[in-house]
């Protein structure tokens, strides 16, 4: 398994009966791997980590003769190279492509103070093309330690490639208008640190929304809870009320009543009979 230019180291897994995949890796890591590569368990998976830092950092892992790459879920050879992580700074306004008649020049900073310097003087036709010449630049100065893409919009964009903790880019003004045409400051200065932490507090934003966003519909579902739980408490009231009127009536009392409220109701009635069938010849 090589890392960059360690060259191949190989693996011989101890002869054992591994109860879980944590004792395997740790089997693995007890190898010659110490300080280059690295194993670890991603839940039911071991993955492989080149330890040297840079761009080019890569692992290529090839089976010997028993197959165990099979048996794992490994191609054979397997070839992975790292990813670039490290700073960068992206510009508010969109590149220009003809700097002819006003030449551009700029600084840019690598992580260890490395400085190169851009000049552009031509019309490049299009925004890619700036950015190939900035990165043909660089690469007579410094390649491999910063690059330039061309991101959405025809906007610059910078980076420092992974150097570690420390990486970082700084974009300074030599001449020209070209910080201020394209949006960026002066000194203005991107590090990886800033960069990871940034992401975390977008993430832990997005987070906090989401769990307020579930809070505020809790707190409403419980709102109708209580609503639906005071209905029942008063129609459970209503109903204790009914049912101790009837289990505390005194009967007699109430057929008395009732027979007086009949007795009424009966006089009301013929009383109304009566004045319904008076005309005003008979009143007089």
């Amino acid at each position: 398994m090589p890392a960059t230019t360690t060259g191949v180291v190989s693996i011989n897994i101890a002869a054992a009966n591994y109860t879980n995949i944590k004792d395997l890796v740790v089997g693995i890591n007890a190898s010659a791997l110490a300080g280059k590569v690295e194993a670890h368990v991603e839940g039911h998976y071991i993955e492989f980590d080149s330890l040297t830092e840079g761009e080019n950092s890569y692992i290529k892992i090839s089976d010997d003769s028993d197959g165990v790459l099979t048996s794992f879920g490994f191609s054979d050879p397997q070839d992975e190279q790292s990813i670039n992580i490290g700073a960068s700074m992206t510009s508010k306004n969109p590149l220009a492509s003809d700097y002819s008649t006003s030449p551009e020049q700029f600084q840019l900073v690598g992580p260890a103070g490395q400085t190169v310097g851009i000049t552009l003087n031509a019309d490049y036709v299009t925004a890619q093309g700036v950015v190939d010449e900035i990165n043909i630049q660089i690469a007579a100065g410094h390649d491999g330690v910063m690059g330039a893409s061309l991101g959405s919009s025809d906007r610059l964009e910078l980076h420092s490639i992974s150097t570690g903790g420390a990486s970082s880019i700084q974009i300074n003004s030599i001449y020209g208008r070209f910080l201020r045409d394209t949006g960026f400051e002066e000194g203005e200065t991107a590090r990886l640190f800033d960069s990871v932490s940034g992401d975390i507090l977008d993430d832990l934003g997005a987070a906090l929304d989401k769990l307020i966003n579930a809070k505020s519909d809790v707190g409403g579902r419980v709102k109708i809870l209580n609503n639906q739980t005071s209905q029942h408490e008063d129609f459970i009231l209503n109903m204790q009320t009914v049912l101790s009127d009837i289990q505390d009536l005194d009967y007699a009392e109430a057929i008395s009543r009732f027979n007086t409220e009949l007795l009424s109701l009966q006089a009301a009635q013929k009383s109304f009979a009566k004045v319904q069938g008076l005309s005003l010849f008979n009143y007089l």
